[in-house]
């Protein structure tokens, strides 16, 4: 069992730190291929190199290709035919959960996603905050909201302040008000399913922000609020689609 260790650092005031974890070579390999064939490098039905090739390549031991070509085909990026050799595989009819969070970690770590996996992305956000949408305005429990209705004011503050923060904080801070809707829900599947989405969602929050501004998007996000409060769920899903829609077509 791994335990954290505290350090003094001001006075009697003490931090919590857990150990450093640094990936393995494993990790660092499976990393590569998925971002490969993630960016179009290595695509459907391409054929790789044999282990032995990629170990030479890559300057690592045939252990660790052999480990990630196992631990990538069960996550549904390849297919391994046993004395044909490795082939990328068609992920989107055979991937799984894992599949779909490597596709937020390419993007996290700065990797490039195309249009149709954004619009893909957020489409099933708004299939998902539609229920919720439904739920809340059905309930018309002003207490539910308090978490995100404070995260918007806090936005609405924000714009109104010398010098406002950018679509980059805003991004962030949408992300939470979008967080604490699904919070808000009954359903306590639909936070914890959402919760791979969370950098996503807020990098795609920034795009919108850069898209319309800062003071459009909290303005649309409090008149949803309004709909929500007024019992009009039907109102709020129709005006989430329709900015939906005018963010898909702006990218």
């Amino acid at each position: 069992m791994v335990k954290s260790f505290e350090i003094n650092t001001i006075g009697d005031k003490e931090m919590v730190l857990d150990p450093i974890r640094v990936q393995s070579a494993t990790q660092i390999f499976e990393q590569k291929i998925e971002a490969m064939i993630l960016s179009g490098q290595l695509k459907i039905g391409d054929r790789l190199p044999t282990e032995a090739e990629l170990a030479e390549a890559l300057e690592i031991t045939k252990n660790i290709v052999h480990k990630g070509l196992t631990n990538l085909a069960a996550r549904g990026f390849l297919r391994i035919i046993p004395r044909h050799g490795v082939y990328v595989a068609d992920y989107v009819e055979n991937g799984t959960a894992e599949t779909l969070l490597a596709f937020m970690r390419v993007y996290d770590n700065n990797g490039k996603m195309d249009n149709k996996l954004i619009i893909s992305t957020v489409r099933v956000r708004v299939i998902i905050e539609s229920a919720v949408l439904r739920e809340l305005a059905a309930a018309r429990s002003d207490a539910k909201l308090t978490r995100s209705l404070g995260l918007l004011a806090e936005m609405r503050e924000k714009l109104g302040s010398a010098n406002p923060p950018d679509s980059k904080w805003f991004g962030n801070k949408f992300a939470e008000e979008f967080h604490a809707l699904c919070m808000a829900s009954d359903n306590i599947s639909i936070p914890i399913m959402m919760n791979p989405f969370t950098s996503s969602c807020a990098e795609f929050s920034r795009i919108w922000v850069e898209q319309i501004g800062a003071a459009s998007a909290v303005a649309a996000r409090e008149k949803l609020y309004d709909y929500i409060k007024k019992g009009e769920g039907e109102s709020a899903v129709a005006f989430l689609e329709k900015y939906c829609e005018e963010f898909y077509g702006k990218l």
